[in-house]
């Protein structure tokens, strides 16, 4: 979508039938092959040209189309595309979160640090809360190098608001130490006591101790393991700086808050 224009679609399946194909050209590394083309697709009144591009990975059968209007997509943009993308053979069973109906709040709420800021994932969700047209808003508390910790104690607490009920939903980041782990109790009993759903999310640089930690001791909170999906992705051959910026933090692009 652009502008709330669909520009292109991502499927299992070839997208479209060509009346003319132009700019063929296929390769492989490894289990994957990639083609690219030109589509000419005609209709009745009109033509349009798709950049359409094929990604099977031979070692599980599996394929992935993307299809693009010509004019969205320069030929750099194309390129990468093409000589950068991975089909993901694993991922973990994410599932969904349901809302708890005794909280009518329609507003979610992200706690985090600058990963958060970094990978702007509070701006695609609001974007497709509103192309949706689902009524939901979202907003997000980002402190630099802020932690679990941070927002339960000292004077960023953000249990407040949280007990109120303004939230339907909490994502919450910040596992980085024990201590972490320990004042996740807090925030989960202002959850509790106003019918907020509690979601885990971590970021791609927490402590996967820590992280574990809080599993085992909360087996009944939510997990959305943002950090594994990255992992995940990056294990089948997306590359790393795809994912990160090359900085101290290895802080998170974009294409991480798509994820």
């Amino acid at each position: 979508m652009r502008n709330g224009v669909c520009i292109g679609t991502v499927s299992t399946d070839q997208p479209t039938d060509p009346t003319k194909e132009f700019e063929a050209d296929s390769t492989s590394y490894n289990n994957l092959e990639s083609q690219y083309s030109v589509y000419q697709i005609s209709s009745e009144n009109n033509s349009a040209y798709k950049r359409v591009f094929g990604f099977t990975d031979t070692s599980i059968n599996k394929s992935v189309y993307i299809s693009v209007d010509i004019a969205e997509l320069d030929k750099f943009a194309s390129s990468n595309i093409y000589y950068n993308t991975a089909i993901c053979k694993k991922t973990d069973k994410m599932g969904c979160v349901s809302l708890n109906p005794d909280n009518p709040s329609r507003e979610m709420l992200i706690i985090g640090n600058s990963f958060i800021g970094s990978s702007q994932i509070t701006t695609f969700l609001k974007e497709l809360l509103k192309k949706g047209n689902t009524g939901y808003t979202v907003t997000d508390v980002c402190i630099g190098g802020g932690n679990l910790t941070t927002y339960t104690t000292g004077e960023y607490q953000q249990l407040t608001e949280v007990r109120t009920g303004k939230y339907c939903v909490v994502f919450l980041c910040g596992l980085y130490s024990e201590s972490d782990v320990t004042n996740l109790a807090a925030m989960k009993r202002a959850c509790e006591d106003s019918n907020t759903k509690l979601v885990v999310f971590p970021a791609h640089n927490e402590s996967e101790a820590q992280i574990q930690s809080a599993i085992s001791r909360y087996p009944d909170v939510t997990v959305l393991n943002w950090k594994n999906e990255i992992n995940n992705l990056i294990t089948d051959g997306v590359d790393y700086y795809d994912f990160c910026i090359d900085d101290y933090h290895k802080h998170s692009k974009y294409l991480a808050g798509y994820v």
